[in-house]
């Protein structure tokens, strides 16, 4: 359906799709009704005014505007879902705009069970058909609009006039009906269901501050545990607190009447459980409508959800009594009304979770509902396996906070040395840093370079003669030219007897030596120890000057011819290594393994022994740096879950344990706290009766 047709059908019909039918019945039936109602018949084609019409013809004109006004409000909020989405921002809280539908929807429907009331009344049939019109409208309106038995027993208006006296029944029962009836009565007629509406509205309000970390963080769970509890309470002391106080005169004569008091406490505690049992649905409707993630397995069911509504209702109903019994001793409505905001603010107070107070108000909170709420809650939301991130909010906070110090440097000498006293560094130099690689794995690393490919493939640029390049090391120093080179003298002065020792330790000249010669008379070694022998002690001079010798052969054409050859001309790098055999070296020793690695302890201890630095042992360093930076070299993500597990660890309480005995224990004191609140109240109202009779006696 385009979203054009949708707002007309919002707007005229008060819905869209399927139920649409529904309503144009119940635009037929109604104009019959209005018809015999003596009210012109078109105001039920009218749309909100219709509704308003027809609360005119029951008499009710209190009622008529509060539906006419619910109705304006409930057909907004859903052109605001249709138009914008489902959430609206009430006071920088973000509530869903269901929960406000709901609130509305509350109030029509209890509005309009006055005006169905007031429609028997004026037609003269009875109440049972106000269901009837609260839960089949379309149905009901067509059966009253084109019925013969259904007339208005008169046009007229009349005043709306209190209820005369009840009679009073003689048995138990009858007055408990009696009573019931009563209690009834006040809650739809009296304005008492507006309690339903204020908890889907405080709910939507406190529960959407605790709905983000809810069942999320440690923080946020106990923030919601205390939100939850305070719902509760604060649901249960206003229902109750002026039940008794107003009814105290009525009371007293109904029991002069011959009401039994039982019969009236009874009806008390089951209608106040009642509304308990109400809010307490609707409060965990909402909580799901604010979208808090309760998680879908429970202690003792498969969804935590009925648990917590069980705690929720346990919590409501002890505030109720607890209001009851303030309500049966206060004489007058203001004084219980006086007492009230003391009672909420010690039920917060000494909650003993969210606000600390000194250790001797333990023994008080132990009185108090909202201490064992909080604690079941908690207990059901498991807290302790929540993780607490108030560590990583203070970090973030502190991170730009300077911290500085003085220290020397052979304090920082001492703690980088072998007898270091911290673990860390001691890890530190124990590690060895770098690899093992092979010849053939540097030459793919290198020759998967861009750049090293590039400066292979460029031409030398060397296009000079061998002359030419001997000439240029020389000028550079790289080697000596002649000058040098003359006053060097190579060689020495040897005797026959030294270059014979030298001679004679070479392997080939053993077999020459064995040879014979001059007819195979005399071998020749035998001639050579005869010569040396001769010529024992003369000296052979094989010394000589290099640079003279070099020179000369330079002169020399032929080494011209070479020296004037030009190998470079036009070779790039990769060609002169290939030309060079360094390829093939690399080739050979392509398995060939370089260990590169060293171990970071021995570099310390050899920078540490320099002289220099040992020298700088006293010098003073100021060193001033964030928390931040800190927290970026030891790493944040390290940190950040160091903090969290120990804030966790630290923050975990016993009473809190996810256990199922924990929560029956915290359910056993609830209702210990009921049991004592309703006798209580029980006999504050017989002692109310009792000094009232005697009064009037």
């Amino acid at each position: 359906m385009p979203t054009v047709l949708k707002v007309l059908s919002i707007l005229y019909f008060g819905s869209t799709g399927w139920t649409v039918l529904f309503t144009v019945l119940y635009i037929v039936g109604l104009c019959s009704v209005f018809r015999k109602a003596n009210v012109a018949f078109w105001w039920a084609l009218v749309p909100i005014a219709r509704d308003y019409r027809l609360a005119l013809c029951s008499r009710k004109k209190k009622a008529a505007a509060m539906v006419l006004g619910s109705r304006i409000v409930f057909t907004a909020i859903n052109l605001f879902t249709l138009l914008v989405g489902d959430e609206l921002v009430i006071v920088r809280f973000i509530v869903p705009v269901s929960a406000v539908t709901l609130v509305s929807a509350l109030f029509i429907a209890v509005y309009q069970i006055k005006v169905y009331r007031g429609l028997t009344e004026v037609f003269g049939t009875k109440r049972r058909w106000v269901l009837a019109w609260l839960f089949f409208k379309a149905s009901t309106a067509l059966y009253w609009g084109y019925s013969k038995k259904i007339m208005p027993v008169s046009a007229e208006p009349r005043m709306e006039e209190e209820n005369p006296e009840p009679e009073i029944s003689k048995s138990w029962f009858g007055n408990l009906g009696l009573c019931l009836r009563r209690c009834f009565e006040r809650f739809f007629f009296e304005g008492k269901w507006r309690s339903l509406p204020v908890a889907v509205a405080i709910t939507a309000l406190v529960a959407s501050i605790a709905r983000n970390d809810f069942f999320q963080t440690m923080e946020g769970t106990i923030k919601g545990s205390l939100a939850l509890t305070c719902i509760a309470i604060w649901n249960g002391c206003f229902n109750s607190i002026l039940s008794v106080c107003e009814d105290r005169e009525k009371v007293v004569r109904l029991r002069s009447g011959g009401l039994h008091i039982s019969a009236y406490i009874v009806s008390i505690l089951f209608c106040q459980a009642l509304v308990c049992l109400l809010q307490t649905v609707l409060v965990m409707y909402t909580c799901t409508l604010l979208k808090i993630g309760f998680p879908q397995e429970g202690l003792f069911s498969s969804s935590l959800i009925y648990e917590m509504g069980i705690t929720i209702f346990l919590i409501t109903y002890a505030a109720d009594l607890m209001s009851l019994c303030v309500s049966a001793i206060m004489r007058k409505p203001m004084d219980a009304m006086t007492i009230m905001p003391f009672l909420l603010v010690i039920q917060l107070v000494f909650s003993g979770s969210v606000i600390n107070v000194a250790a001797w108000s333990n023994s008080i909170s132990r009185f108090t509902i909202s201490n064992y709420g909080v604690k079941c809650i908690a207990s059901q939301a498991d807290y302790n396996n929540r993780p607490m991130v108030l560590g990583r909010t203070l970090l973030e906070s502190i991170r730009d906070n300077e911290v500085g110090t003085t220290i020397t440097v052979g304090q920082i000498m001492d703690a980088l040395g072998p007898d270091t006293p911290y673990p860390a560094v001691a890890d530190i130099r124990s590690r060895y840093v770098g690899d093992v690689f092979t010849v053939g794995d540097m030459r793919e690393v290198v020759g998967k370079s861009d750049s090293v490919n590039e400066f292979l493939d460029a031409d030398m640029g060397l296009d000079m003669s061998i002359d030419e390049l001997i000439i240029l090391l020389m000028d550079k120093n790289i080697i000596p030219d002649f000058d040098e080179l003359k006053e060097k003298e190579i060689g020495r002065v040897f005797t026959v007897e030294e270059i014979y020792s030298i001679i004679d330790k070479a392997e080939g000249l053993q077999s020459i030596k064995d040879k014979m010669i001059l007819f195979d008379l005399i071998s020749v070694g035998s001639v050579l120890d005869l010569v040396v022998e001769l010529f024992n002690d003369t000296e052979v001079n094989v010394s000589f000057n290099l640079g003279e010798v070099l020179e000369a052969a330079y002169q020399n054409e032929e080494l011209r011819t070479v020296l004037d050859k030009r190998p470079l001309e036009g070779k790039s790098v990769r060609d002169v290594l290939v030309e060079t055999g360094v390829e093939d070296l690399l080739d050979k020793y392509d398995d060939f393994e370089i260990d590169a690695r060293f171990n970071v302890g021995e570099v310390l201890d050899y920078i540490l022994s320099i002289k220099e630095i040992q020298n700088l042992r006293d010098r003073e360093i100021r060193l001033v740096t964030t928390i931040g930076k800190v927290i970026d070299v030891v790493g944040e993500e390290r940190v950040m879950n160091y903090v969290i597990e120990k804030t966790t660890s630290a923050m975990q309480v016993p009473e809190y344990a996810h256990e199922s005995a924990n929560v029956f224990s915290y359910w056993r004191k609830l209702l210990l706290f009921i049991l004592i609140f309703a006798s209580v109240a029980s006999a504050s109202v017989c002692l109310l009766v009792r000094d009232r009779k005697k009064t009037h006696n």
